[in-house]
């Protein structure tokens, strides 16, 4: 059966050329195949990357923009912060000074308004866009610089978008606004051009208002083009879309571009204009043709192997037929002796075979003419066999070419495939790679990975901040050449640690003796001294890297700079022991060093130590007359006085306030301390320079001496307390040593205080009066309200034993409530006794805490009010030294009291200071005359001349005298003589209950005691 006629006549007639010819199909169409989608994989990936390349350069982009927004904010709070801009503000000299800093805002604009909003000095780059950057005066952004708002952010005006921030001045004494620094950047080609050069990308810029493009496109002449973008519509981003996004391959002038676009926003996330990074696909069409060219000559070299292939294969079928075909026609010619030399062993060879042996019998038959039919005979059937077999192997053949060619044919498609599984597995293997190096890069830590054999394989761009070794130099190195950065050597770094068995550990755990190890990870921290010409704590962490089949492949580890961190925990640990004013040591610090002292003498009774507690005398009078900062001054200066003083293994220590403490550790003998606290009183007593004054304090000093005997800090601190509080009642400006004698009279006065709150509490007060006598008729002229304690257990006690502790604890003003209220009473009483006389006045002591309270005045008026006393009749009685301790305060005290109805008396009048100062300053409507000087009339002419002398003075200003203590008749005699009426005393009544003074105010006369 024969081939189509369709078919050319050098295919029917051959078998080899069929052969070649399905040989050669096959391989053209696999190849063909094969590169098509090669081809078409090839396409898609070049347009991929240049889509990554143009988000990449738009990113790019963004971060040059956002480094400019923070360079322009920088530049303008550093201009403002200046001192010459903040103390001449719009002085002539500001336009020098803008231009000295032009290294601060070159290419930019500077300008400074003053608090009212007027420009008054500009400065700038001259490229035609400063002055059109000029910034309008009444911007928003500039009004809320002026309330103390800066901002920084993209504006955009008639000349195009710009960056402009804005910093508010402040008055370097005030703080107040004086105005306003702005400093603008524009944004245009110039600075796309910039961007271009850096990135290799070209860059478009659409203001989204006006629609204006300014782009990095040129012509062939070397313009600018901005027209024939394929661009998105304005407003046409999302929100979202404030990120960069690939717009794929897009048309535009000269050619198609890969796009990347990204709104850039003002501070209210509104649009302001669209940039836009552009790629040429020119790198695209040259990989097509590059790869057309390759696809081309693969072609061409895969047809030439089919055809030598297809050669090869064809004639090892068809040259044994073609041999044995040539043999049987000489056979047919009559040429017996042919014989086929064919030596195979496949059907072929046994074609051959059979034809020899047919030959041979042929020619043995050629012997007898008698057996000649039988030769013809059995020749016609071996022919015929050998045509079966013939026809047989013909169909073999045509089976194993059949075979063969399926054979090939699935081998191509299974290369085919292999080829394309490569390709693929390659792709994916660099884009792996890709995401963990992007990976890499994104963390914030420094981190390098090396491989099993301590090369290093990554380093990112974390690692290159920090070390200053760039990528390149480093990966691929081994032989620890990573410690170099570190080290400055080349030695085993913690990441080695994981890469080698636990067992071998040990001979590294010397070089990190505080590692930690969390699994397989390990964790450290150290200290290096030359990273980067700077000593700098890090903190490492290492961990392997293992294979899918478990075994460790690497190793990476992660570093960060923790050196700001460590000098803030040093810091704050100073500061938890340490007083931030003055630097000493605080509670905490000086106690743990006293309990260990305390230990140290306890163990060893020839370990002797000190503790001075000292207070400065008066602090708060200077605190609150000259200021903190003056206080402030003074205390730095005593801490360091009292560091020059002790040794160096003693311990000063500001305990707050005032209040310091000073530790003599391992002191030879008492005297030790005693010397260097009077050192210490000395050096106190030394003025101290501020601002041009000299400052004068003193301090009082409580010693408490130990060998043992104590077994805390706090009883030490307590007993050096007391002694410096007894110091201070001595008289201010000494030291004390502590004894036994010394707690109990403490205890003793906390027993005090504590009973006397509780008779606060509990009502346990009365008061007595004291008549007010006109001693030449005996009249009755007022009544002074004295207060007494009904002790439960002492008795009746006078103000001398209670009212100092009083003052301290701070119950006098309840106290003193309680008498307001209980004497208005009491004179309302004895008031209604007298119907159409005048009032009896009523005397209350003021002490120096009530007088200094700022509702002295309202609580003594709502105690008259309710009580209904007689207005005018209420007399207050405050010292000479009550009134000269804050002369401010008393005259307003004064004066509030003489609002509200009440009168000032005097008293103890000549026992304080400056008494002519307190008569001509303040208005004093009564003088009491000390006791002591009434007593010293007795005692010799001088005292009877200096109570002449008094009562003088109040007859000049016109003021009522009281003398007080009358004790004797010829007292009451020469003060009568002198013209001194008024008196009391217990010559003329003792201070009575408040019966017996209401049955005295019924008579209005008292009569004279005797004895």
């Amino acid at each position: 059966m024969g081939l189509n006629p369709i078919f050319p006549s050098w295919l029917r007639k051959s078998v080899r050329n069929r052969l070649m010819a399905v040989l050669l199909l096959v391989v053209v169409a696999t190849v063909s195949l094969a590169t098509m989608a090669n081809m078409l994989i090839h396409l898609r990936r070049m347009e991929a990357d240049l889509n990554g390349q143009s988000v990449a350069a738009l990113h790019e982009a963004q971060n040059a923009l956002l480094r400019l927004l923070r360079q322009a904010e920088t530049t303008a709070r550093h201009l403002a912060g200046l001192s010459e801009v903040r103390g001449d503000l719009g002085g002539p000299a500001m336009e020098n000074l803008l231009d000295e800093a032009r290294p601060l805002w070159f290419l930019g604009r500077v300008e400074v308004f003053d608090k009212n909003g007027r420009r008054v000095a500009t400065a700038g780059f001259d490229d035609g866009q400063g002055q059109q950057a000029a910034t309008p005066l009444d911007s928003p952004a500039l009004k809320n610089a002026l309330d103390l708002i800066g901002s920084t952010d993209f504006h955009v005006d008639a000349s195009g978008l710009s960056i402009k921030a804005f910093a508010p001045v402040l008055a370097p004494a005030t703080m107040q606004i004086e105005g306003v620094v702005a400093v603008s950047y524009p944004v245009g080609a110039t600075q796309l051009t910039a961007l271009k050069d850096q990135v290799r990308a070209d860059f478009a810029l659409r203001w989204d208002a006006s629609g204006s493009i300014a782009s990095t496109l040129v012509d062939e002449q070397g313009g600018s083009v901005a027209l024939g973008l394929d661009l998105p519509a304005p407003g046409s981003l999302e929100r979202d879309q404030a990120q960069a996004v690939s717009l794929g391959i897009r048309s535009g002038p000269g050619g198609s571009y890969a796009m990347a676009v990204a709104s850039l926003r003002d501070n209210q996330g509104r649009p302001v204009a669209t940039l836009m990074a552009l790629m040429n696909d020119g790198s695209i069409r040259q990989g097509i043709r590059d790869t057309t060219r390759l696809v081309l000559l693969s072609v061409a070299v895969a047809l030439l192997l089919a055809l030598a292939l297809g050669f090869v294969v064809a004639n090892s079928f068809t040259r044994p037929i073609q041999v044995l075909r040539v043999a049987i026609q000489k056979l047919a010619q009559g040429r017996l002796d042919t014989r086929v030399g064919v030596a195979r062993e496949d059907e072929l060879g046994q074609l051959a075979a059979g034809f020899n042996d047919m030959a041979e019998h042929m020619e043995a038959a050629r012997g007898g003419i008698i057996s000649a039919l039988e030769i013809k005979e059995s020749y016609a059937r071996e022919l015929e066999a050998s045509n079966e077999k013939l026809a047989r192997f013909n169909q073999e053949l045509e089976g194993v070419v059949e075979a063969r060619t399926n054979e090939l044919t699935q081998r191509n498609r299974t290369l085919t495939r292999e080829i394309e599984e490569r390709h693929m597995a390659d792709r994916l293997l660099k884009e792996s790679e890709q995401r963990f190096m992007d990976i890499l890069d994104f963390l914030p830590d420094a981190t390098m990975v090396i491989d099993r054999a301590g090369r290093v394989i990554a380093w990112n761009r974390a690692i290159v901040e920090l070390t200053g070794v760039p990528a390149q130099d480093i990966v691929g190195q081994g032989d620890y050449a990573y410690s170099l950065p570190f080290y400055g050597e080349r030695r085993p770094a913690l990441i080695d640690m994981v890469l080698t068995s636990e067992a071998d550990n040990p001979a590294l755990e010397p070089l990190y003796p505080g590692v930690v190890r969390m699994g397989h990870t390990l964790r450290t921290e150290i200290s290096v001294q030359s990273l980067r010409s700077r000593p700098a704590n890090l903190s490492v962490i290492a961990t392997p890297l293992f294979h899918s089949e478990g075994h460790v492949i690497g190793a990476i580890e992660s570093i960060r700079d923790i050196t700001e961190r460590v000098k803030t925990q040093k810091k704050l640990s100073h500061h938890a022991l340490h007083d931030i004013l003055t630097g000493l040591a605080n509670r905490a610090l000086f106690s743990n060093r006293l309990e260990h002292s305390i230990k140290r003498s306890q163990r060893s009774p020839d370990h002797r130590l000190a503790v001075l507690l000292l207070d400065l005398d008066r602090f708060k009078r200077i605190n609150d007359t000259l200021g903190h900062m003056v206080g402030d001054v003074l205390l730095t200066t005593v801490a360091r006085r009292l560091e020059a003083v002790v040794r160096d293994v003693d311990t000063v220590a500001r305990l707050g306030g005032d209040e310091f403490v000073v530790l003599l550790d391992g002191i030879a003998a008492p005297r030790d301390a005693i010397r260097i606290a009077g050192r210490i009183l000395e050096d106190v007593r030394h003025p101290v320079q501020v601002g041009g004054s000299d400052i004068h304090t003193s301090a009082s000093i409580g010693i408490v001496l130990s060998s043992g005997e104590y077994e805390s800090a706090d009883d030490l601190l307590r007993d050096a307390d007391i002694a410096m509080y007894r110091a201070k009642d001595l008289g201010r400006g000494r030291y004390k040593v502590f004894h036994s004698g010394l707690r109990d009279k403490a205890m003793r006065h906390m027993t005090l205080e504590t009973e006397l709150r509780l008779a606060v509490e509990g009502g346990d007060f009365e008061l007595l009066y004291q008549p007010i006598v006109n001693m030449r008729t005996n009249e009755l002229t007022g009544l002074e309200a004295l207060l007494r304690w009904r002790h439960k257990v002492r008795g009746l006690l006078p103000p001398s034993e209670f009212l100092a502790a009083a003052e301290e604890c701070g119950l006098m003003l309840p106290l003193g409530r309680w008498v307001f209220g209980q004497a208005c009473e009491d004179a309302a009483r004895w008031q209604k006794l007298q119907p159409g006389a005048p009032p009896l006045p009523l005397h209350i002591n003021v002490s120096g805490r009530q007088f200094s309270h700022a509702d002295l005045a309202e609580s003594l008026a709502q105690a008259m009010a309710s009580s209904g006393v007689a207005p005018g009749s209420v007399l207050v009685e405050i010292t000479e030294n009550e009134l000269m301790s804050d002369p401010r305060t008393a005259a307003r005290r004064l004066w509030q009291l003489r609002e509200n109805g009440v009168r000032v008396g005097l008293d103890d009048f000549g026992s304080g200071y400056s008494s002519l100062f307190s008569l001509q300053q303040y208005a004093i409507d009564v003088l009491k005359v000390d006791m002591r000087f009434v007593a010293g009339m007795e005692q010799g002419r001088q005292g009877l001349h200096i109570v002449q002398a008094i009562l003088s003075l109040a007859s000049g200003l016109g003021l009522d005298v009281v003398a007080e203590g009358v004790e004797t008749a010829p007292q009451r005699d020469q003060l009568l003589a002198l013209g001194c009426t008024l008196g009391q005393g217990h010559l003329l009544a003792r201070p009575l209950p408040l019966a017996e003074a209401l049955d005295l105010v019924r008579k209005n006369r008292v009569g004279e005691r005797q004895g």
